[in-house]
């Protein structure tokens, strides 16, 4: 079976980041602009890990969501003028030699407001948070010519944040933030919970407000409607830093019209989660530690192959070929993804075959799971792959690496790095994507 054609990688690296709805707006825009590319979510521990793995994956430029926008100002090899100025980062241009950090959610801001026809300049604003995002916000308003207070829980965090930008700055207690909601004109928040943190009350109706939260309806934007405030769209904010990224991907005009489409789009629930990667990657050994963790059910596609053909996957490939063994995997998997709460783990090239891809698509939430071929290399036993028999397996692990990861890109809804953690620690962080 011939390899899938290798395309660009671009990706949104945050933890957590399984809802972002980035890939649909980026693919979109890719799509209808022919370009080759792929959008990916990547999971993370920290900052360094996941720049570490974009590298390592190839990816051309990454976007930034929390908790990582700070870290990523201090890694980045060179920072535009106003990520300089902001100390945040959610897009880096991953240059071979030097990486490029811009900050793109300060123009996602001011174009927010003015795509609504609503001014800026003299107004009076309020920021809620004071994290990478609050610091876009408060940077765009102030740019802008608004009076801005930022509003936080911890108040040393903002107080920091408000002596660099030149504001005022208050707690989220009632007695301290209900006077200054009061005369609010705008509100932008970046609280990343949907609970209730601010009293209803507080809420004045000339204000308008902008969540950053915008896969959920949050507690705020109920609140603000009910009270006669103004909301906008929260995906406004994603849309127009998303362009701007956009542009720093690919120097092309942005197709905004694709780009908002790509956000319409339904999402099927998925039934099922599904693993996949190289051979090694450790697909199994996770699968049963998330059978220890969660509800779940584990089948591994192998071993339901084994089972049907009553034969080892040696002896398939001896007698049968590859292509025999395929057939079997595509009729197995078949099977496997018309159950419900299963985690499948996949056999390293069961997404290159374009049924097993469908059918996993369409039924099953699925997880790269990344590892370099060395390590996967370290933990495969000799004689127990066909397809690394004869020559050296790190040498063929980078060959199916280099075939395969168009179509892991393609097919998965994540990509966990699993690069120096145990199969129990990467299993809790697949369980955390799929709750």
């Amino acid at each position: 079976m011939k390899p899938l054609e290798l395309p660009a990688l671009f990706g949104v690296v945050g933890n957590p980041v399984a809802h972002s709805l980035s890939p649909a707006m980026h693919n979109a825009a890719f799509e209808a602009l022919d370009i080759p590319a792929v959008y990916l979510r990547l999971q993370a521990r920290d900052a360094k890990s996941a720049l570490r793995t974009a590298r390592s994956m190839g990816m051309r430029a990454l976007n930034i969501t929390a908790p990582f926008k700070e870290d990523f100002a201090k890694l980045a090899g060179k920072l535009s003028p106003e990520a300089k100025a902001v100390g945040a980062v959610n897009t880096l241009d991953l240059r071979p030699k030097n990486s490029i950090g811009y900050n793109t959610d300060i123009d996602g801001v001011i174009s927010s407001f003015r795509s609504a026809q609503l001014p800026i300049r003299g107004r009076t604003a309020v920021v809620l948070g004071a994290g990478g995002a609050a610091r876009a916000a408060a940077y765009a308003l102030l740019s802008a010519g608004a009076n801005v207070t930022i509003a936080n829980r911890t108040a040393d965090k903002a107080r920091q944040l408000a002596r660099q930008l030149g504001c005022r700055v208050v707690s989220l207690n009632p007695e301290q933030l209900g006077p200054v909601l009061a005369e609010a004109e705008l509100i932008v928040s970046t609280l990343s919970t949907a609970e209730r943190v601010i009293p209803a009350k507080l809420l004045a109706p000339q204000s308008v407000l902008l969540d950053a939260v915008y896969g959920s309806e949050t507690a705020l934007a109920r609140d603000a409607l009910r009270r006669g405030c103004g909301v906008l769209d929260g995906r406004s904010w994603l849309v127009y830093q998303g362009a701007l990224a956009f542009r720093v991907f690919t120097g092309l005009v942005p197709p905004l019209g694709d780009m908002w489409h790509g956000l319409s789009e339904k999402q099927r629930p998925k039934r099922n989660l599904a693993l996949i990667g190289l051979p090694g990657a450790g697909k199994s050994q996770v699968a049963r530690e998330l059978g220890k963790i969660s509800e779940l059910a584990t089948l591994d596609l192998d071993a339901q192959i084994e089972r049907a053909a009553k034969k080892s996957i040696p002896e398939i490939f001896a007698k049968a070929g590859e292509k025999g063994f395929r057939k079997l995997e595509r009729e197995q998997l078949a099977k496997a993804v018309k159950r419900r709460g299963v985690v499948l783990a996949c056999g390293g090239g069961a997404v290159v075959d374009p049924k097993n891809f469908a059918a996993l698509h369409s039924s099953c939430l699925v997880i790269w799971l990344w590892a370099e071929p060395k390590g996967c290399a370290k933990r495969i036993e000799p004689g127990t792959r066909p397809l690394l028999h004869g020559r050296s397996p790190l040498a063929r692990l980078e060959k199916l690496l280099k075939d395969r990861k168009g179509a892991y890109a393609r097919a998965c809804d994540l990509v966990v790095d699993t690069e120096g953690m145990t199969a129990r620690e990467v299993a809790r962080q697949v369980l955390g994507a799929w709750e």
